[in-house]
């Protein structure tokens, strides 16, 4: 059943209370106060409910390859997976509600996060407010019905048989090795009596989550190009040194300073046809190097034939604008060619990574040339990188930036 639990604490005593959970997520929630209302007078209220298993801020990739974020998700073994939301009439200020676009946009992040096994559960701001032991009590109902399922209770006895099986056969040996799996095991039986205690409840069954596919992944740059310059520049002092050497083992006694002579301008010729062939090889490994650094970076024209890579963009700056109407506040600088033009390149710097930033905002972007060092993603067609530190973006001062012309 439901009822007031102020400490947050779950059936197990040794279960995360809210004050340690706000402590260690906390600063997730510094977007929405409701969020954090949200922990405080609803999630305290649901008996059962392990903190353990709650996250904040869930980040996922919608059916469009969109980055997206939940507010809460509760997550136990592989059958109980809630997803929360905490919605306000009027995200935007407008004083109208929401909009046609933000309705699309809204049914979009829905049908992804279902899509993808999750069962979800909405709650208006009002109503956390308001209403939160009403709301304990939906959420509370709807976690029973999740954990009460017989597959949730047979994928949590197989793991179990699993680790007991592993720790039968190596905690004599290894104790301390093993004191991780020994946790998850003690975490797996307490969430097992859970399931078990749970009554049955009707209602439409849970889909299955499929496993989601965090695609977000940075590359090494060109280090295998890096190391076929390093090998071609040795192959070619390698073989000048065993040249010399063979004409200097061949060269007979009688042969006189007009054989010396005679070797000497023909081991110059060599090393002058050395030479060009050398500056051939590294030519043709150079261009290789075009985006590893800021040094030798792309120009921003070619932003969008290196999405998903990790290199060095370089443009014009044309505009500078801090979008209010964005979740997050984020600074977007454009490269290229203003908004709303497709042909531009979006450096984007969220709100909680602006202050490493602000002295080189404060100097004033628009009209100069920078370069930018990161992973480029893409949003609706347009290249897109987000700056996380301040190593990221380098102002290029005395210098053209490539395709700037």
């Amino acid at each position: 059943m439901i009822g007031d639990n102020p400490t947050g604490k779950g059936v197990q005593g040794d279960a995360v209370d809210v004050t340690v959970w706000l402590a260690r997520n906390g600063h997730l929630l510094k977007d929405s106060p409701f969020e954090e209302l949200f922990v405080r007078n609803v999630l305290t209220r649901v008996r059962g409910l392990d903190f353990r298993a709650l996250g904040a801020q869930y980040r996922f990739i919608d059916d469009g390859g969109r980055t997206r974020y939940c507010d809460f998700v509760i997550q136990e073994g592989e059958g109980v997976r809630i997803a929360v939301e905490v919605d306000g009439y009027d995200k935007r200020g407008t004083g109208t509600g929401m909009s046609r676009s933000d309705f699309v946009d809204w049914q979009r992040r829905q049908a992804s996060l279902v899509a993808q096994g999750w069962r979800v559960i909405r709650f208006a701001n009002v109503d956390v407010r308001d209403q939160a032991p009403r709301c304990a009590e939906l959420l509370g109902l709807l976690l029973r019905d999740e954990r009460s399922k017989e597959s949730h209770s047979r994928s949590l006895e197989q793991r179990i048989r699993e680790l007991e099986t592993a720790q039968e056969r190596k905690v004599a040996e290894e104790r301390a090795k093993y004191g991780q799996e020994r946790g998850e095991l003690e975490r797996l039986r307490a969430e097992l009596a859970l399931a078990r205690q749970a009554g049955k409840l009707s209602g439409e069954e849970g889909r299955r989550l499929a496993e989601l596919e965090q695609a977000q992944q940075q590359v090494k740059v060109l280090e295998r190009e890096t190391n076929i310059m390093k090998t071609t520049i040795w192959a070619f002092t390698a073989l000048l040194a065993v040249v010399l050497f063979l004409a200097f083992q061949s060269r007979g006694p009688s042969e006189g300073p007009a054989a010396a002579s005679q070797e000497a301008r023909g081991a110059a010729a060599l090393q002058a046809d050395a030479e060009p062939a050398h500056e051939v090889a590294v030519a043709a490994a150079a261009p290789s190097l075009a985006g590893s650094s800021c040094e030798v970076p792309l120009p921003w024209t070619l932003a969008h034939e290196r999405v998903g890579q990790v290199v060095a963009i370089a443009g014009p700056v044309t505009r500078v604008a801090i979008r209010e109407d964005v979740r997050g506040r984020p600074v977007f600088i454009t490269i290229g060619q203003a908004f709303p033009s497709r042909s531009r390149v979006d450096l984007v710097i969220w709100q909680g990574d602006r202050a490493a930033f602000q002295p080189l905002l404060d100097e004033g972007l628009e009209g100069r040339d920078v370069c930018a060092f990161t992973e480029v993603g893409q949003r609706e067609g347009v290249p897109q990188m987000v700056l996380r530190n301040r190593e990221q973006l380098e102002l290029r001062l005395g210098r053209m930036a490539p395709g700037a012309r």
